[in-house]
């Protein structure tokens, strides 16, 4: 058992949302770092397509190992950061949920944490497990593996699905570790392959990023001085063969793996490309290319030359502006390279200043990291390392570097983690920049890297990172100097006149104001940090921490090339950032030599006075959308308020996307009662559907005997499912005390969607029906789509992917093909043409045949196998013959929840329990198996539970019926069933329990709810 322990500090995987992914956040939208960029309908293809794997082994090509379990014991055992979070117990019980949620056909009965056993059934095959023989004593962590050793025994004998054991070991053992914290966990040795490839920042491959859309692989972005650049491939061509294989459906993952190789090995990319002199054709190019080292690139830069025309002040020439995405093993290397560009183009002289923007960086080689701040700092501590408290390891800075003491500015904001607070830290506490932005991410644990006997590897969480002062940045982050939030406003209509309802004319002093738009003004919590993972880790070197100075900026967002992406390009543009021009401006008034603590000392009067010209600047942004936020004395004493909601339709505005987006306008008014102004007024508003959660609705000054209406227009799914949302809205001024809080329930019911059947037949050139191909052949499949659902698919797509390798080709034009207004009932025939060649020999050519509704998300897929005929089969087993004619259709769910005692169906319940029925049959007279899992939607201490697993006994039709939990907050009910094809079918049920009625601070107060279901 070899270990190869390493600090690093990158951001993990994780199923929550990407942080700072927003433009809002994020100075610069990122192409992922695996190369992979999906477009249009692809993320709902890449939900539609399943590749199985067999139970013996999965994609990686490992097996199951049993000996994982022992091996992680015994690192956790001996390295893991605080044993006394080490809870056996507690975390088997996580397990199982894990164990259920990861394989459609195991079922874990009584899961629930209050039960001393769990029944896992298999099939008809079912063991106990007495959870009693685990204790939370450190020294039951082997009876814990034990126990997983155990059921995976029984596993191996009687699953046999497709999901590989190997598959589900890893996704079980990083459920148990889970339980320990939000960084320690396995990767499978393909996994560990693509984390490598962050951290080194290097592949051998051509330098070009690639993505798809519409179905077609696309250059996005050619790096310079790489083998693609000096091969001119260009943004924007169309790769349509890698080597011989016909990329049409490929993957860009698929893609990435065949154009990545060797370094000094060959690959030739067919592109097309617009001809130069007639645009409006297409010319065809095979351009071989020699792969060679690909350094991905990890910081950018650019001379800011405009910002001080008058050259006045103590600091005058170019402004350095360098962004740094993550921390690969070039890091330092590519900063260091970058402040010699910047210096030269600065006509050789020292720069006036730095921006270091860090935002959106999610760590990476903690050495790299240290690098960085050793070269700006002469003395000081840069980081430290503690376990349970106790510092083990300082790092302090060397006085071996010559740059110059300019000022520094670093940017950082939420989506900054890690090596990036070190960065920020580092530089911070020692008085070599001020911080400016957010609060950073706060993930301040080091985890090491050892590697397990089957290449699997263990990331384990063994210290904490302290800065400067030994104050921990886990789970609060690095706490800027001068906290800067940025203020956006979008879509904002002007003010219009609203008529009273009885038509009758307004009085003076009484008229509404309707504003209409979305207004982002404070703050909100969508934002994931690492408090929000629910096993943080919560340090013992904590520490409290306030900025000194807080201010508001203006931010716009720039209309971007959504495949496109500047720092890959390098086509910067900083100036147009409005944290940059604030950066710009300290800089402006630093003194000479620089030291960051007496800017923010001696400065105070010139920091204030842009925080208030930055915070002039949003009143004058929102008296132009009509709101009045200039504030002002007196406080009114009597509010009235009235929230509504309409849904209504709007032209998409885009001439290829003809349906109309639905919206549901919320409406709320304040009345002003009293004898004095309400100033500042606003209503933020709470919801546990997140686009319902913190939208602002601006009142600013409502004057006495004064009615203002906000209205938020919010997007909805084009094809919502029956449920019933709480929003929430509380009214408050700027001294943050409620004063009146309303609930509106917005209910919307499922109006149908489309569903799919299809047929195939194979055929030869001439349209005859065939049942094997060989070598040599051209092929076409023909498709027979039938609308069965109850409503139209405005825009189908049917897709083929070759899932065999070099021996299919699909022919351009035939493998993805698109369809229109498939009404209720219509039928629409496809035909998909390839091309069969030689090359290994198999026993049938595999596909994966799918059809999906772009706008629903409704679809049907299935593997595909037509079998290799003729005299070359040699001694290949035979194989059926392909059926012509054969029906796919998915099962038939209905399903209803509905209260015991009334026999009614509820959409929001305050009854722990409701009544669960549901019929499933199948079109084909198929063997169904079915299976209901249970979700809290927002909940991180609340797993999926699969309450119930069944199988039709050979049987074309099945009933469930049963008892279902119903926990605090929305709760998503999924019946699943899946036949004998595998063709898998879902509905989902939703049901509120939690606060019904309306909480009013004022008891006079009424709520005004217009409930309009469609």
């Amino acid at each position: 058992m070899n270990s190869q322990p390493r600090d690093t500090a990158p951001g993990d995987p994780s199923p929550r949302p990407s942080i700072g992914s927003s433009q809002k956040h994020r100075p610069y939208s990122l192409l992922t770092r695996s190369l992979l960029l999906v477009a249009s309908a692809t993320f709902l293809l890449a939900l539609i397509f399943v590749t199985p794997t067999s139970k013996a082994q999965n994609e990686d090509g490992d097996s199951y190992d049993p000996k994982l379990f022992g091996e992680v014991a015994l690192y956790l055992q001996e390295h893991y950061l605080d044993p006394d979070r080490i809870a056996p117990r507690e975390l088997i019980e996580k397990t199982f949920a894990t164990l259920e949620n990861s394989v459609d056909e195991i079922f874990v009965e009584n899961s629930d944490p209050t039960q001393s056993f769990v029944a896992v059934n298999v099939d008809t095959n079912v063991k106990m497990f007495n959870l009693n023989k685990v204790s939370n004593s450190k020294k039951s962590l082997a009876d814990a593996m034990a126990m997983l050793r155990d059921v995976f025994l029984f596993l191996q004998a009687n699953y046999d699905g497709e999901t590989a054991l190997s598959k589900i070991q890893y996704a079980v053992l990083n459920g148990f570790l889970g339980g320990l914290d939000p960084h320690t966990l396995v990767f499978s040795p393909d996994a560990f392959k693509d984390f490598y490839v962050h951290i080194e920042g290097e592949i051998g491959g051509v330098g070009m990023y690639v993505g798809t859309r519409d179905g077609k692989l696309q250059v996005i972005e050619v790096l310079k001085d790489t083998p693609a650049f000096r091969a001119k491939f260009k943004k924007g061509d169309l790769i349509t063969r890698i080597g011989d294989e016909s990329t049409i459906n490929m993957t860009v993952k698929e893609a990435v793996e065949r154009i990545r190789g060797p370094r000094g090995s060959t690959v030739t990319l067919t592109v097309k490309r617009p001809l130069k002199d007639e645009p409006s054709k297409l010319e065809t190019k095979a351009i071989p290319v020699k792969r060679a080292r690909v350094v991905i690139k990890s910081v950018e830069s650019k001379l800011i030359t405009s910002w001080n025309p008058e050259n006045e002040g103590n600091w005058i020439g170019g402004v350095g502006y360098v962004i740094c995405q993550n921390f690969d093993k070039n890091t330092y290397r590519s900063l260091r390279e970058s402040l010699r560009r910047l210096r030269l183009q600065n006509g050789d002289q020292p720069l006036a200043g730095l921006i270091l923007d860090l935002r959106g960086n999610s760590g990476g080689l903690l050495t790299q990291a240290i690098e960085m701040c050793d070269y700006f700092l002469e003395s000081g501590n840069i980081v430290s390392t503690a376990t349970r408290g106790e510092v083990q390891r300082e790092t302090s800075a060397k006085d071996d570097g010559d740059e110059p003491l300019y000022p520094i500015i670093v940017l950082a904001n939420q989506g900054s983690a890690s090596g990036a607070e070190i960065v920020a830290g580092a530089l911070q506490k020692n008085h070599r920049a001020v911080l400016l932005g957010t609060s950073t991410f706060g993930k301040g644990s080091v985890q090491q890297l050892h590697r397990l006997s089957n290449e699997a590897q263990l990331k384990i969480t063994v210290s904490e990172y302290l800065i400067p002062g030994n104050i921990s940045i886990q789970e609060n982050g690095v706490v800027p100097d001068i906290l800067a939030e940025p203020v956006t406003f979008a879509d904002a209509l002007p003010p219009k006149p609203i008529q009273e309802d009885s038509g009758k004319p307004q009085q003076p002093g009484t008229e509404k104001t309707a504003i209409e738009g979305e207004f982002n003004l404070f703050p909100d919590d969508r934002h994931p940090t690492e408090k929000d993972y629910e096993k943080h880790i919560v340090s013992r070197c904590a520490r409290e921490e306030f900025p000194q100075y807080t201010l508001q900026y203006f931010f716009e967002p720039e209309k971007v090339d959504p495949d496109s992406d500047a720092f890959i390009s390098g086509d910067l543009h900083p100036e147009r950032d409005e944290l940059v021009q604030t950066a710009l401006q300290l800089i402006r008034v630093a003194d000479k030599p620089f030291r960051a603590d007496e800017l923010l000392t001696k400065k105070r009067n010139e920091i204030e006075q842009l925080r208030l010209d930055l915070f002039d600047q949003i009143v004058t942004k929102l008296n132009e959308k009509g709101v009045d936020w200039r504030n002002g004395t007196g406080g009114g004493s009597d509010l009235d308020l009235k929230l509504s909601h309409e849904f209504v339709e709007v032209p998409s505005g885009d001439d290829t996307d003809p349906i109309e987006i639905p919206q549901v306008v919320v409406s709320a008014t304040a009345t002003n009662k009293g004898l004095t102004p309400f100033h500042r007024l606003k209503g933020i508003s709470k919801s546990d559907y997140y686009p319902f959660s913190e939208r602002e609705f601006l009142f600013g000054k409502v004057d006495p005997n004064q009615s203002v209406t906000r209205r938020v227009r919010i997007r909805l799914p084009y094809f919502p499912n029956t449920r019933d949302d709480l929003m929430t809205l509380e009214l408050t001024t700027d001294d943050g005390k409620p004063i009146l809080t309303q609930s509106l329930s917005i209910r919307r019911k499922d109006q149908g969607r489309p569903r799919f059947r299809y047929e195939a037949e194979l055929r030869n050139p001439e349209g005859k029906a065939i049942t094997t191909v060989q070598p040599g052949m051209d092929a076409a499949l023909g498709l027979k789509i039938t609308n069965t659902g109850s409503a139209a698919a405005h825009k189908g797509i049917a897709i083929l992917r070759n899932e065999t390798g070099r021996q299919v080709f699909l022919k351009e034009g035939y493998g993805r093909i698109e369809f229109t207004e498939l009404g209720v009932g219509a039928t629409e025939e496809v035909e998909f043409r390839f091309e069969v060649r030689d090359g290994e020999p198999v026993e049938s050519y595999k596909f994966e045949l799918a059809v999906v509704d772009f706008y629903s998300g409704a679809g049907l897929s299935h593997a595909l196998e037509i079998p290799r005929g003729g005299a070359q089969r040699g001694g290949l087993a035979p194989t059926e013959p392909f059926v012509n004619g054969k029906v796919f259709e998915q099962p038939i769910i209905e399903a209803r929840l509905f209260d015991p005692d009334t026999k009614e169906v509820v959409l929001t319940s305050e009854r722990s329990a409701l009544q669960l029925e549901s019929s499933i049959r199948s079109p084909r007279g198929s063997a169904l198996r079915a299976w209901v899992v249970s979700n809290v939607l927002n909940s991180d201490n609340t797993p999926p539970d699969k309450i119930v697993f069944a199988s039709s006994a050979g049987k074309e039709k099945m009933e469930l019926k049963r008892p279902v939990p119903i926990r605090e907050g929305v709760n998503l009910i999924t019946v699943f069933a899946k036949d004998d094809d595998n063709l898998e079918a879902r509905l989902n049920l939703f049901v509120r329990r939690g606060v019904t009625k309306t909480a009013l601070a004022d008891p006079e107060a009424e709520t005004t709810t217009k409930e309009v279901v469609r």
